[in-house]
Order: C-alpha cells, then structure tokens, then sequence
C-alpha cells in the first residue's frame, strides 16, 4: 500500500496545479482584476480605468492577454488522488493493509494485487482457500494464470504464496488438465542419470530417476490429491532395439507438497544392450540412452503426462582391473567423518522365530547418526569380538548431496532368510549376548558405489567404534527403534 500511495500523491501533485491553472477559454486584453473585456477601449491613455471595477488599466501590468479556466474535473481528480494517496500512505505505514484488504470486493484485491501491492496476493490466497470458494470463475482463471505465469518464469524467485494458490486450485474444475500438467511438470524435477563406467561384458549398466520438488512448494502442507509416477518408457544402446517397459513401471507416491520441498523420490533400474553391448575393447565408449517420463493421476482416474525426457550418454568400458569408483584420500575429511558418524547400542533379538524362508526376519539393527558429511563414504561393517576375530555384519553408503538424510539403519540377516544366511544367526546372537559389548569396524568399500551414478569417488576412511554394548529386546519391530539418544550414541575414531 505505500508504494501504491506513494504514486497516487505523486500523480496527485502533478494533476493539481495543471487543472488549477486551467485552459485558455479566450485571447485578448482583459482587465487583470475582474477580467471584464477591454476591447474596443482606448486603454493606452494614462488614466484609462475598467469600466467593470474601476481600476486602472493604462499599464501592461494591469492587463491580461489570455483568461483561463480551471478544470473542475481535474481538480476532482486529483483531489481523489490526494486523499486515496494519503489513506494508502497512512494504512501501509501502520500496518493496517490486511484490514482494509480483508473488506475489499474481490475485483479490487485481484487490481490491487495488478497494480504491484504484494500484501493483496495474502488476500488472494485466503480467498482461494475458503470452503466453499466465493471468487467468480474468471477470478479462479485469473488466480491460475498468475500463479502459473510466475511459475514458469524462472528468472523470479520462487513465492510459496503462488504454490499455495495453485494446489487449492488444483482440486477445483477450474484448473483444466493442461494447466494441471503444465504445474506438476514445472513443479517437480525430474532427472536421469547413468553410470558413465562400466566393466568390459557386463550384462547392464545402471540408471537412476530421481524427482523431487522445485517450484511447487506451498506456505502449508497439502495433499494435492493426485498420485505422481516416474517410469522409464524404454531404454538401450543408441542404434539397437530399445527395451520397452510395461506401464506400471517405476514407483509412485501421492503428491503432497508443503514449505520444506523435501520429497526426494528415486528409482533404479538398469539399461540391457539387445546384443553385445559392452563386449568391447576396454577404453572404448558406448552410446546409451533412457527415455522417461512423469506422469499424474488423480485418486481413481485415469493418468496424464506431465513431460517426457530423454538421456543419451557415453559410458567408459573398463578392464575388470580397473575402478569404477576409487578411493580418494584425504586426512583433513577422514578427520571430519570421523568426528561427524556415532552409533546406537547393538540390538539383538531375545528369541529367533520360526518364520517363512521367503520372508526372513532381521535379528539384529544399528542406527547411525551423522551430522552433515563432507564427502561420500561407503563402508563394509564388521562386528570385531574379544580376541580379535570378526564377522561381517553388513555395508553402508553414505552420499546425500542436499544433505537432507542424518542417518539410518543396519539390520541383519535381510531380506529372503536363506540356510547359509540362518546357520550362523544362532551362535552370533549367543556370542553377542555373552560378551555384552562388541567393536563395530568401518572399513570402506569403493566397489559398493559402482551401481550408484550420482557418486563419483568415495573417501579413503576407516572407523571404529569399540565397546558399544548390546541390548537385547524382545520383539522384532524393537529393533527398528534403535535408540538415539545422544546417552546412547556412541563416536567413531579413525584407526
């Protein structure tokens, strides 16, 4: 409101003193006191006077050639102006424009809101988000053009206030199913990558598809109603027969959004050549590509797209002796990961149940907890006994380049409880139990990473936890809830 009271003052002080001046109306010699008409007068004589008022009119100072007239409309005008201006000035500087805002009809917010008062698109998301909601149809088409203008326009920074707007709207018949794609596919970022290293003969090389939201975000958090999918459509080697995946490829998820833009959503899958492939002389690249596609649907409706993409990329044949991903050293990282990874206790099941071979059933967990990790890091984990033997307990990859993930979970055996995996849980969880405490040892493990594209290197770093005590729980699900109550945590130390 400052801003528009400020140019209503200044068109204001422009328009006044124009329409008090007026305009000429007659040209001539009139008298300057009363203005009565002088011609045919003998007014050069040196007591000549104004037959009107009686005043002297010999001089040239006591004569006007032109008259004029005010503008009455012009002076109406600004006078409006003047006062609207300073009305504005005097509600934006107390803070008072939501009031004045909130008893406005809805015409005057959406031209309030035209003419640049940013307070006026508050009001407009509150009115789109009454229920029922009261705009007119061609307010709802103005609010979702808007709100999709600015979307689009990625030169401006991203207002949460549009995504609020936007996912109201979306639920309303206003919002045609070609705007509803044009906001998920400009709402969500979607991406591909490939690894770009491979081993001479391998059957496949591994890709990634990966959304998460962008210009979509909203002030609060909203279930849009709609189900969102990422799905390859068909991938290969440039030049070959593509594969062509069936239509209920890939993973979906129900599209909410909110404040925070946190929903990261990845899918993995792997490109097969329809021949040879990647049987070829080490150092040679292959030219592969994935097609894909978003795509949106509202809960028991049919789906739409909301953009196609597609990714070529060379990837490097390997001799089998060299890496995919190498180690890297460095002591000042090592030093940071070391200080920035803790662990919960060791928590081992009291009771190993009897339960179906193709289900398995996880008898032992550790959470980690990190802060912030400088690099990528990808660990083998082994339980180190007294006397030194160990016993490998499982892996742990750590790269979150938005560093949004803090932790997570190791459970053992996983996955189908097969005999060799079942044979030894028995004597483990006796020995665990017996010893009351064991070392966990971090060592890393590039090769872990190979199947991954985002990462590229893994940092060169070891851990040891010694003497975390093993707590014994008595049902399954207790072992998801490791605890991590900084009590119960328990820091690494490079060896």
């Amino acid at each position: 409101m400052i801003i528009i009271g400020s140019i209503f003052c200044t068109l204001a002080l422009l328009i006044l003193p124009f329409a008090w001046r007026g305009r000429v109306i007659a040209r001539g010699q009139f008298c300057r006191k009363c203005k009565f008409d002088l011609a045919g007068l003998d007014i050069e004589h040196h007591e000549s006077k104004c037959p009107e008022c009686g005043g002297g009119v010999e001089s040239d100072s006591s004569r006007r050639v032109l008259l004029r007239k005010s503008s009455a409309a012009g002076l109406v005008l600004g006078m409006v102006l003047l006062v609207s201006g300073a009305g504005s000035l005097g509600i934006g500087t107390t803070g008072k424009t939501s009031v004045l805002l909130g008893v406005l009809p809805d015409n005057a917010v959406f031209w309030l809101h035209d003419l640049g008062v940013d307070e006026a698109l508050d009001e407009i998301v509150a009115r789109v988000s009454l229920v029922p909601i009261t705009l007119a149809e061609n307010l709802q088409a103005k609010a979702i053009k808007g709100g999709l203008a600015h979307q689009a326009d990625t030169t401006q920074i991203w207002d949460p206030r549009w995504g609020e707007v936007l996912a109201v709207m979306s639920g309303y018949p206003s919002m045609s199913q070609e705007q509803i794609a044009q906001y998920i596919g400009n709402g969500i970022n979607i991406q591909a990558q490939i690894r770009d290293r491979v081993y001479q003969g391998a059957g496949s090389v591994d890709f990634t598809l990966t959304t998460s939201q962008g210009r979509i975000t909203s002030l609060n958090f909203m279930d849009t109603g709609f189900f969102i999918s990422q799905k390859p459509t068909q991938t290969g080697i440039v030049g070959e027969d593509p594969e062509v995946y069936p239509k209920n490829a890939g993973i979906a998820t129900n599209l909410t959004v909110s404040n925070s833009g946190g929903m990261v959503m990845p899918w993995k899958g792997k490109i097969t050549p329809a021949t040879g492939g990647f049987d070829v002389e080490p150092g040679t690249s292959v030219q592969v590509f994935v097609e894909y596609e978003l795509r949106y649907w509202p809960r028991g409706g049919k789906g739409f797209s909301a953009g196609k993409h597609r990714l070529e990329q060379s990837v490097l044949v390997l001799a089998h002796e060299d890496q995919i991903v190498p180690l890297f050293k460095d002591q000042e990282l090592a030093q940071q990961i070391c200080q920035a990874i803790s662990i919960s206790t060791v928590r081992v099941l009291k009771e190993i149940p009897d339960v179906d071979p193709m289900r398995g059933h996880s008898v032992l967990a550790i959470r980690t907890q990190f802060e912030p990790l400088p690099a990528t890091t990808a660990f083998d984990v082994f339980f180190r006994f007294d006397g030194g033997e160990e016993f490998q307990f499982g892996s742990l990859i750590n790269h979150d380049p938005d560093q949004r993930r803090r932790g997570g979970i190791l459970t053992w055996p996983r996955g189908i409880f097969i005999e060799e995996v079942r044979a030894p849980t028995g004597p483990l969880v006796a020995r665990l139990v017996a010893q009351g405490k064991v070392d966990v040892i971090m060592r890393p493990n590039a090769s872990l990473a190979d199947t991954i594209p985002r990462i590229e290197r893994v940092l060169d770093v070891s851990l040891e936890f010694l003497d975390v005590p093993v707590e014994i729980v008595d049902k399954g699900f207790g072992l998801q809830k490791t605890a991590n109550k900084p009590e119960l945590l328990h820091a690494g130390q490079c060896p």
